[in-house]
């Protein structure tokens, strides 16, 4: 098959995230099962350009409008067998009009949930606007989601579940793997730093954390919007010498750090799955977050985390109180477990036959 993959982000981008790495991850792997792969997304520095990744034939745009604005000529250009339109962005890039080439639609979450923060009204309300016209943007192209939680996101914008399949994403569970945990309690966030993310609910989880165990520290990993705000709240609440602040590190260094970590702290307000968490448990490092779409199927409470009413950080607190009180072998070889259900090349296979199905 000659696959196009349409997303606003690759890969390479300085800000590619969890979405993206989904695409990479299945995209290599359709390469290597014989299929041909075009990656359509946006460049961070408005330049064209053209690069291939691990097989992977990646085309960059100068601007989102540009994207847009340019679709129709390059889908002709592909001469795909099979189109993906990602959504992991709000705005739809709508293929299904410009092409008759047959397609299908990742669908990530519900954008409005997370929208609170990060861009004004009217901008959110014309996205949630155009959230709901989904059903009408692709009419005939089935969808693909990640969680039972984004199934119903659709379902609920009028998109009948026969339409809709759901395929898990996976985790490189030899590259993260569990190791020798720190001599002292530690904690990890590396959940994200935009404000959907809330990564300043940590700091009020590991405040509370250091009441009981006052030689703990908790490592934030990562970087965006919210860094502001989340150094703001670590000085306010007196934690720097008890919270390291990496930025970005090598994916080397993430995972040395999570696997050492005793637990992981996620507070975002929504996911389409909760990717990170998936690398904790990998990692032997249970995770404790908020009940929230995304989230709720990622995490089996008491196996690799556990989850509290969203909002609730009193509770949140003692969720991680309670596991580093009681941190045990359990805690490690249960979250392995977990991760070990979900593999990369399991969900390349599944994408694989979905777009075999879909082209034909």
């Amino acid at each position: 098959m000659n696959i196009t993959w349409i997303n606003h982000r690759d890969i390479a981008s300085p800000n590619a995230g969890g979405a993206e790495r989904t695409i990479y991850e299945v995209g290599r792997r359709l390469v290597a099962a014989g299929n041909s792969l075009t990656w359509l997304s946006v460049a961070s520095d408005h330049r064209f350009q053209g690069f291939w990744k691990d097989g992977i034939k990646i085309i960059r745009l100068p601007s989102n409008v540009m994207a847009h604005l340019a679709l129709p000529v390059l889908l002709k250009r592909t001469r795909a067998d099979i189109i993906v339109d990602d959504l992991g962005h709000a705005v739809p890039w709508g293929s299904q009009h410009f092409t008759d080439t047959p397609g299908t639609v990742f669908f990530r979450h519900l954008h409005a949930r997370s929208l609170q923060g990060q861009v004004r009204w009217p901008l959110r309300g014309m996205i949630s606007a155009m959230e709901k016209l989904y059903p009408y943007i692709y009419d005939s192209w089935p969808f693909v989601a990640e969680s039972s939680t984004s199934i119903a996101d659709l379902e609920m914008l009028g998109i009948s579940g026969v339409r809709i399949s759901k395929i898990n994403p996976g985790v490189d569970t030899e590259f993260f793997r569990p190791a020798e945990k720190t001599v002292y309690p530690s904690v990890v966030y590396f959940g994200g730093f935009r404000d959907y993310k809330r990564p300043w609910e940590s700091l009020h989880v590991f405040r509370s954390i250091l009441k009981e165990f006052p030689d703990a520290r908790m490592t934030a990993i990562g970087n965006g919007p919210a860094m502001d705000r989340f150094r703001d709240t670590v000085h306010r609440f007196d934690l720097s010498s008890s919270v390291d602040i990496m930025g970005r590190i090598s994916t080397d260094q993430l995972r040395d750090i999570v696997s050492r970590s005793w637990i992981n702290i996620h507070s975002s307000i929504t996911e389409g799955f909760g990717y990170s968490i998936l690398e904790a448990s990998a990692s032997g490092t249970p995770t404790v977050a908020y009940s929230v779409p995304g989230v709720v199927e990622a995490i089996e409470n008491g196996r690799n985390g556990i989850t509290v009413e969203d909002g609730d950080r009193e509770c949140l607190a003692d969720a991680a109180k309670k596991i580093l009180g009681n941190f045990t072998q359990g805690w490690i070889s249960g979250t392995r477990a977990v991760a070990e259900k979900y593999s990369w090349d399991a969900t390349a296979g599944k994408w694989e036959a979905h777009l075999r199905k879909c082209a034909n």
